[in-house]
């Protein structure tokens, strides 16, 4: 995921990241943890209620790996402009990356 976020967006710090079942969340009112709605017909739902302008709104959307497949397909979309970038992206090279380097990993202690 973080090799897509700056072909999302140009500057990181300029956005907050919410996952998008959270958004979901806000959106419908409740919660039920169905991750394939959110997709481009949500977003653009969203979009026609809330009037987002160019930037202001981007989306990542990353399927499940098929079965048999070493790859998972993704999506890039701004509300306002629509589909910006789409891919895929290697599962196995994705295994073997950490989500902080390694030496910035906090140290842990059995108690």
């Amino acid at each position: 995921m973080a090799d897509l976020v700056p072909q999302a967006v140009e500057r990181f710090e300029d956005y907050t990241w919410v996952d998008g079942e959270l958004v979901c969340g806000m959106v419908l009112g409740y919660n039920f943890g169905d991750g394939h709605l959110h997709d481009e017909e949500f977003l653009h739902a969203v979009q026609q209620e809330c009037g987002f302008e160019d930037g202001e709104l981007r989306v990542i959307m990353v399927e499940a790996q098929p079965f048999g497949r070493h790859t998972v397909s993704y999506r890039i979309h701004d509300a306002a402009r629509g589909k910006l970038a789409e891919g895929e992206l290697d599962v196995p090279a994705l295994r073997e990356r950490q989500p902080w380097e390694s030496s910035a990993a906090p140290a842990l202690s059995r108690v």
